[in-house]
């Protein structure tokens, strides 16, 4: 017992700080200094980039994305809304779509190039929802461009301009744009801010530093980096190679895809502005729905092996790779049981105890103030620093959410239109 607990906190103080130096090392300059390095200069043919969202109970928010949306769009950049039949199977209407109509009818939007799918089955998460759009769109041309953005995200209004200049020197299969999640953090609480903060410290420090690295290690085992359902991006052709969206989550299991083609991923400078959710209610039953993409990932492995082109030790790596995704989720809190054994316990020596609550306290207050320093127009005040090392610990009651929804409280059929 005492081995096994003390090789747990170690493994997750190596973690910690492996998301501590992504942030302090692998930030905006980097990503340049990468896009430098790379650039292909592939001419210049045009392609369409087509801005898919899949919308669920979006009908009174829907007016502010399609404003926001529609500074992009041209005859090279299209929108493309994807509305759910499942609203009337659980709201009794469909109002998101009711609502996208009337607004489609005003004159400020009638001439943009916005298209409108009802996904028409009564079941089906956004997976679904795109890929029964893709299945529809006969307009798509294999060296176009699918971005898939949510109804709350708020993209860099520099955002598609990098990306056709992505597009154009590079032809990437896929593209990244990361998160942060800070589009509602001057109205949140106070925890709800520390969720915003360190799902962005996650998407700076882990997520986009092992696309970095991907790209730096051309050959032999490197990170696993999977895609996050706003602001990832595929080249039309590709998407079809693979068989389109995993269901029903569609973005961390479609990264096993990736990686099993041994493809890498083009990390952006611009950022997606999106929010977190409104309520720890909602983040609790929410975390009970993204805990499901390490299962999602594993069956996707097995069942995608046949169009693999990496290693038997990269497989074996991505393997060990999901079940460590998992495993950090329960992780801080399997420690906080362990560490409070240790206090009535011969099994584990008091020394756990405390040298539990360093690694508990040190390193998520170390993260936020790396990305207080790259990310100054945050405000982060006492009540968020006090409250950072809760963070990881509700972060495990995931399990219990999932555990509900496996007995049907479905955070995908929950009303948010206050969210």
């Amino acid at each position: 017992m005492n081995f096994v607990a003390w090789g747990l906190l170690f493994i997750q103080f190596i973690f910690d700080l492996s998301i501590l130096l992504g942030l302090l090392f692998f930030d905006d300059k980097t990503v340049i200094k990468n896009q430098n390095e790379h650039r292909c200069n592939k001419g210049k043919r045009k392609s369409t980039v087509y801005l898919f969202i899949a919308l669920f109970n979006e009908s009174k928010g829907i007016k502010n994305t399609l404003d926001w949306f529609s500074k992009f769009l041209s005859s090279d950049v299209q929108l493309v809304l994807v509305t759910t039949e499942k609203e009337k199977r659980v709201f009794g209407e469909n109002k998101t779509l009711q609502r996208i109509n009337s607004l489609l009818s005003l004159s400020n939007y009638a001439s943009l190039p916005i298209t409108v799918v009802n996904y028409p089955f009564l079941k089906g998460n956004k997976g679904a929802q795109l890929n029964y759009a893709i299945r529809q769109l006969d307009k798509l041309m294999p060296d176009d461009y699918i971005l898939v953005y949510d109804a709350d995200s708020r993209p860099d209004l520099k955002s598609i301009d990098e990306f056709s200049r992505i597009i154009q020197t590079k032809r990437p299969n896929v593209i990244q744009q990361s998160s942060l999640y800070i589009g509602n953090y001057d109205v949140s609480s106070p925890y709800m801010k520390v969720e915003a903060l360190f799902e962005s410290i996650r998407a700076m420090g882990l997520e986009r530093r092992n696309y970095l690295l991907k790209k730096a290690k051309k050959r032999g085992i490197s990170p696993f980096c999977y895609c996050v359902g706003h602001g990832m991006c595929f080249r039309v052709a590709f998407l079809k190679q693979i068989g389109l969206f995993p269901e029903p989550n569609e973005d961390v299991p479609i990264g096993i895809k990736v990686a099993l083609l041994g493809e890498s991923i083009e990390p952006m400078v611009t950022k997606d502005y999106c929010n977190v959710t409104n309520s720890v209610k909602m983040l609790f039953f929410q975390a009970g729905n993204w805990i499901k993409a390490p299962f999602v990932c594993m069956k996707t492995l097995f069942s995608f092996q046949h169009y693999s082109v990496i290693s038997a030790a990269e497989k074996t790596f991505l393997f060990f790779s999901i079940v460590f995704d998992f495993l950090s989720w329960i992780s801080h809190l399997l420690l906080a049981v362990l560490a409070l054994l240790s206090l009535f316990s011969s099994l584990i020596t008091l020394y756990f105890f405390l040298v539990w609550l360093v690694v508990k306290i040190v390193p998520p207050e170390l993260q936020i103030f790396a990305f207080r320093k790259k990310y100054a127009d945050v405000q982060i005040t006492y009540k968020e620093v006090l409250l950072a090392p809760c963070r990881d610990l509700f972060r495990g009651l995931a399990v219990f959410a999932l555990i509900l929804h496996a007995v049907g409280v479905s955070y995908n059929e929950m009303g948010r239109d206050d969210d």
